[in-house]
């Protein structure tokens, strides 16, 4: 698998650049409440992210090479307040089309705009990797992410 990383990680950040962060809306998934999104290259690549809920949620990213699954992440994601403040989503939104090859994950280590600030800080490589991410407003943590995953085959 070593040899096929590179074009493994650029799909991913592809794939990335191409789903949720495009703002583009997911379509149902296969289980109960599950919404999805997929995305495909030139065939041979492609992408699913999953996920179920809204305040807190839960959700994997996979990746398959023609029928064969090799790469996943799973993560798990709360609002850590009850009065989710208006800009929220697009800020989100925002951090995470910043995902590059050095940070292939979520988003950048940082990010601030107005009120908001995000970071985001992880170990290890596409072939095994664990992190978190967080939110604040007005310099309180208002959201967190934890996600871990690697290389399946």
């Amino acid at each position: 698998m070593s040899e096929h990383i590179e074009t493994l990680l650029d799909f991913l950040v592809e794939a990335k650049h191409q789903t949720y962060a495009s703002g583009r809306k997911p379509d149902q998934g296969s289980r109960v409440d599950e919404l999805t999104f997929t995305y495909e290259n030139d065939g041979s690549y492609t992408y699913h992210d999953g996920y179920i809920g809204s305040e807190r949620f839960i959700g994997q990213e996979v990746i398959l090479l023609q029928t064969k699954t090799i790469w996943g992440m799973n993560y798990y994601g709360s609002m850590l307040v009850d009065a989710i403040p208006e800009e929220f989503s697009h800020f989100l939104k925002t951090a995470l089309s910043l995902v590059s090859r050095d940070n292939p994950f979520r988003g950048p280590n940082t990010l601030e705009r107005g009120d908001f600030s995000y970071h985001s800080s992880w170990t290890g490589n596409l072939e095994q990797f664990r992190g978190e991410e967080y939110i604040t407003f007005d310099k309180a943590r208002i959201y967190e992410l934890f996600f871990h995953g690697g290389v399946i085959s």
